[in-house]
């Protein structure tokens, strides 16, 4: 595995991460604005 494998394995990990943070944050803001 070379380093610049690693770097983009990274990177996706760092990707699918802050994509679940931000759907996360949407349902919770969604669900937020629904009961006021």
């Amino acid at each position: 595995m070379t380093s610049i494998e690693q770097h983009f394995d990274t990177f996706r990990h760092i990707l699918i991460l802050q994509t679940l943070i931000f759907i996360f944050i949407f349902i919770v803001l969604i669900k937020y604005t629904q009961k006021s």
